[in-house]
C-alpha cells in the first residue's frame, strides 16, 4: 500500500467532442465542373456579342434600303437567338451547380471553392490544412464567440492544436447525434476519415478543490471511490461526490480534505479485502 498527501488543485475544465477529417474531393469536382461551364460561357458570350453586332448592322442597313435581303437578316437573327439561348443555358447550368453545392455543403465553403482565389481553400487543396467536421454531444451547443477549438489524433490535450471555425455544417455525423460545424486545422499527419478528439475552450467547470489522482480511484457499483488512511491499520473508502475529471486526476469539493493520506497504490487490493471479509464463512453456523 502506497499513499500520498492530498493537495489542492485549480482547474479550467473543457467540454469534449469529436471530429472527423473530411474529404473535399466532391468540392473539387464541383469547382472543376463550374469552371468548365464558366469557360464555355465566355466563348458563347464572345460569339453572342459578335452576332449581336452583326445583327444590328444588318438591321440598320435593311432599314436604309441597302442591298440586304430579308432572308439574310432572318439568318442573322436566328443565329443571335441561338447564341442567346446557349448563353442562358450556361447561366442555368452554373446556377444549378452552385445551388447543389449550397445544399450539400453551405454558403461559406461554396464561396471559397468558387472564388477565383481563396487562400484558405488553396491550403485545403494543397493539404496544408484539413477540413474537419466537429460533432458536439446531444446536450452541447457551440458558443457564438467560439472562434476555435483544440484537436488531436490522440486523447492528449497537451499536444492538441487549434482548429479554426468556418461555419455550421448542413449534414451530421452518422455515428453521433449532435450539432455539427466545419473547422479547419493545420496538417498534422492527418488522413481523410480520421477520428479526432476535440476540446471546446472556455466551457465546463472552473474552480478549485481536492486533487484525487487517477491511480487512487477504484470503481464500485458504477461509482468512483478512493481510500484514505486513517491510522496504521485502518483505511476508509470514500466516494467521489460530483467529481470533475481533468487530464490525469479528479477534482472534488466534498468528502476529502487537503493533507489527508490517500492510497495511490493498492486501492484495488483494499477493495478486494474489504468485501472478502463481508462474505460469510461457509463453515460458520
Amino acid at each position: 500500500i502506497k499513499t500520498a498527501l492530498t493537495e489542492n488543485i485549480r482547474v479550467q475544465s473543457e467540454h469534449r467532442a469529436f471530429a472527423t477529417v473530411i474529404d473535399i474531393q466532391e468540392l473539387l469536382d464541383f469547382r472543376s465542373r463550374y469552371r468548365n461551364v464558366a469557360a464555355e460561357k465566355e466563348i458563347i458570350q464572345t460569339s453572342f456579342n459578335n452576332t449581336s453586332k452583326l445583327l444590328k448592322q444588318l438591321e440598320l442597313l435593311h432599314q436604309e434600303a441597302s442591298n440586304i435581303s430579308a432572308r439574310e437578316l432572318q439568318q442573322a437573327r436566328s443565329k443571335w437567338e441561338e447564341e442567346k439561348a446557349r448563353l442562358h443555358a450556361a447561366d442555368v447550368q452554373l446556377q444549378n451547380i452552385e445551388n447543389t453545392m449550397l445544399q450539400k455543403w453551405n454558403a461559406p465553403l461554396t464561396e471559397m471553392a468558387l472564388k477565383e482565389r481563396s487562400a484558405i481553400f488553396d491550403r485545403l487543396v494543397a493539404r496544408e490544412e484539413f477540413l474537419i467536421l466537429v460533432t458536439l454531444k446531444a446536450d452541447q451547443q457551440l458558443a457564438e464567440n467560439n472562434a476555435f477549438v483544440f484537436v488531436h489524433r490522440d486523447d492528449d490535450r497537451n499536444k492538441a492544436r487549434k482548429a479554426y471555425f468556418i461555419s455550421a455544417a448542413p449534414f451530421s455525423d452518422s455515428t453521433l447525434q449532435g450539432e455539427t460545424y466545419f473547422f479547419r486545422t493545420h496538417a498534422d499527419r492527418f488522413r481523410v476519415g480520421m477520428r479526432l478528439y476535440v476540446w471546446l475552450p472556455f466551457t465546463g467547470f472552473s474552480g478549485e478543490g481536492v486533487n484525487i489522482p487517477a491511480e487512487a480511484v477504484v470503481w464500485y457499483a458504477g461509482k468512483p471511490w478512493a481510500y484514505i488512511q486513517v491510522d496504521d491499520e485502518l483505511f476508509s473508502r470514500r466516494s467521489l461526490l460530483d467529481p470533475i475529471q481533468t487530464s490525469d486526476s479528479w477534482l472534488v469539493k466534498e468528502n476529502f480534505k487537503i493533507g489527508e493520506k490517500i492510497v495511490i497504490s493498492g486501492a484495488q487490493t483494499l477493495l478486494s479485502e474489504e468485501f472478502k471479509w463481508a462474505i460469510p464463512d461457509e463453515d460458520d453456523d
